[in-house]
């Protein structure tokens, strides 16, 4: 009796969306492809198998290649589980979310880097399980919160450490690192080889080339300890553009060096057909003064009256999969000059 009252408390514990994924699960046989379908993080997928796990005193599925094997106690819960979900859709509470019947239009804001970097997986992602939908990508402005709070924009990717206003919500993306870039072959590059790092004494020999877009940038974006870093207050700017993939055409004709995110240079680096630029990374200051390789991060942000609404949170869910940086995976290369 005691382990039936058990099973029982744990039961009423159980919720609709660990439901449908438990549903999502048994017919993908995949944890990825499951999270990816109900909208959710593969760390929260994993909290939720291991909480049906606890619920029905089962491993459920079974690691195996290519997919997971369905236990048998698995086998004889779907019927029951996926009869228990249609019956909530049917009250009307919450009705099933499936991308593939979208057809509205999603507003992002973002900036050209932000796109370059970090969107091409979402992208691909989304319009396979959503191909009837759209994507509309557009310049952050001043009032960015503004258009989130007003519905003008769903959500933005947002590249600074800044601190939101009341209402907006936040997902963290990755960490933002930086790096200076400059021609193969500048005395920067020779530097920083034989040093194993630059100071900012180095910097201040070259002029630089600054990003700035004052009609879809605000000036007061990024925090003091970013401006400081970018060296807003004490760099000599030689050449302002207003985008971020302009910077690797200039650099390869001139000695201006550009402090660009890591994510970014790494990946005009390899889109170039020789590594022509050199990635030189460097670490970020924390408010204290410290040197902090994790001050700042990357952002999906929105407003709190998209949350509940399955197609928002299924996007969400896109970018919390894909929108990803892993430095392993993407390894500096080495010049011509300096091999």
């Amino acid at each position: 009796m005691p382990e039936t009252f058990a099973v029982s408390e744990k039961l009423s514990e159980l919720t609709l969306e660990d439901l449908r994924f438990f549903a999502s699960i048994y017919e993908e046989l995949s944890l990825s492809s499951a999270a990816l379908r109900c909208g959710i993080s593969l760390s929260r997928a994993s909290r939720i198998l291991k909480k049906l796990r606890e619920t029905f005193a089962d491993r459920l599925f079974l690691r195996s290649m290519p997919e997971l094997i369905a236990t048998e106690r698995a086998t004889q819960l779907y019927p029951k589980v996926i009869d228990l979900v249609n019956r909530a859709s049917q009250l009307g509470q919450t009705e099933i979310f499936d991308p593939a019947t979208l057809t509205r239009t999603f507003r992002i804001g973002a900036v050209d880097n932000a796109i370059f970097a970090v969107m091409a997986d979402v992208i691909e992602a989304f319009f396979r399980l959503a191909p009837h939908a759209r994507l509309e990508i557009t310049q952050l402005t001043p009032d960015l919160t503004q258009k989130l709070e007003k519905g003008t924009l769903d959500c933005a990717i947002f590249p600074s450490s800044r601190e939101l206003p009341p209402g907006i919500r936040e997902l963290r993306l990755y960490q933002v690192r930086y790096a200076v870039c400059v021609r193969s072959g500048h005395p920067l590059e020779a530097l920083w080889r034989e040093k194993g790092s630059i100071g900012l004494d180095d910097l201040r020999r070259w002029r630089k080339i600054r990003i700035s877009n004052e009609t879809s940038t605000d000036p007061l974006l990024y925090s003091l300890d970013e401006k400081n870093f970018l060296g807003e207050s004490f760099l000599d700017c030689a050449v302002t553009v207003p985008f971020f993939l302009s910077v690797p055409s200039i650099l390869q004709v001139t000695d201006f060096m550009a402090i660009l995110p890591l994510q970014t240079a790494i990946r005009m680096q390899k889109k170039l057909a020789e590594p022509s630029i050199a990635v030189i990374p460097v670490m970020m200051p924390s408010a204290r003064g410290e040197q902090d390789p994790k001050s700042f991060y990357t952002r999906l942000i929105w407003h709190e009256r998209m949350d509940g609404v399955p197609a928002m949170e299924w996007l969400r869910g896109l970018f919390a999969l894909y929108a990803r940086f892993d430095l392993s995976d993407n390894p500096i290369r080495r010049t011509d000059a300096s091999r």
